[in-house]
């Protein structure tokens, strides 16, 4: 069964094409409109996996272009802010993000037939550690507020526990407005979360499960430490953002995740800011206390000013 994954978040594109293809799918990827169009012809799958957005605009117009005659059954991956169209009888089925890897795989069974329902084929210790924990993190597409907080200030910093990392941009635009460097280490699109900063001195580095041209790959710490370390040393007042830890943790472990972490900032030699977002989910208490040590644990509600 051939499976096409289309979603402007290369992370999400690469987890759901790795989760499919371990468990004996074939699968083809396209980022934008044009090439799932391409895609859709020359791929010619028998399920397409639609974001429901892509690059800000809505999707769903992909779907009146395909032939009423085909046999295409398609799945929606949604925020759950939209209203799906009741008039496509190519739409099966919907997923709501946070959304885990497993439910993706069982909704492509679903929707196969029937030897798909299958036993899954034996899975990688580290795929089968992927499966288990979800970080599908839907993106918002509004450009990016900084936080009023008059207690931020650069040296300081903090771990945020939340399902996106949208405080986490909050408070490294609020530093980057504070004549601070901003060095943002993120799953999603770059160019797209560069496009919500609308000033200060902010970049955007993608963070990718295999090598991409641009990216760092998820897999390497030690490449991730050495391009922060040099984004530190090029800095007077650097700030290093992880938009999303949990990614590192699924591709690492927890330990090689906090290891780099605390590397990072005991090698720094000179006074920085990090900001630290994850989930949190499948963390132990020590776990959080360990990522916490020595940052400021940061909970928005009653912090930011009116």
């Amino acid at each position: 069964m051939k499976v096409l994954i289309v979603d402007d978040n290369p992370a999400i594109l690469e987890i759901i094409s790795d989760i499919l293809q371990v468990n004996g799918y074939e699968t083809s990827t396209a980022e934008d409109a044009d090439d799932a169009r391409a895609k859709l012809v020359s791929f010619k799958p028998g399920i397409l996996i639609l974001d429901s957005s892509l690059h800000g605009e809505p999707s769903f117009p992909l779907l009146g272009e395909i032939d009423l005659d085909s046999d295409l059954k398609v799945l929606i991956l949604t925020s759950g802010n939209e209203t799906l169209p009741t008039d496509s009888k190519f739409i099966r089925g919907s997923l709501k993000s946070p959304y885990r890897s497993s439910e993706v795989l069982e909704e492509v069974r679903r929707l196969g037939p029937a030897g798909d329902q299958k036993a899954a084929v034996a899975v990688p210790q580290k795929e089968a550690k992927r499966k288990k924990k979800g970080f599908f993190r839907r993106r918002n597409k509004e450009k990016i507020v900084p936080a009023r907080d008059a207690t931020l200030r650069h040296g300081k910093s903090y771990v945020v526990f939340e399902d996106t990392p949208e405080t986490a941009y909050r408070l490294a635009f609020a530093l980057a407005m504070q004549d601070a460097d901003v060095a943002v280490v993120t799953d999603e699109n770059p160019k797209a979360v560069k496009e919500r900063f609308l000033s200060g001195n902010v970049t955007v580095k993608g963070l990718s499960m295999r090598p991409r041209p641009g990216y760092v790959e998820a897999s390497k710490p030690g490449t991730i430490m050495h391009e922060a370390m040099e984004f530190i040393k090029g800095s007077q007042k650097p700030v290093l953002v992880f938009s999303n830890l949990d990614l590192i943790v699924q591709v690492n472990g927890i330990n090689a995740a906090l290891t780099l972490i605390h590397q990072i900032r005991a090698g720094a030699g000179k006074q920085i800011s990090m900001v630290v977002s994850s989930s949190g989910e499948g963390f132990t208490s020590k776990d959080r206390d360990l990522l916490v040590s020595g940052m400021e644990l940061y909970k928005q509600q009653g912090r930011e000013q009116a």
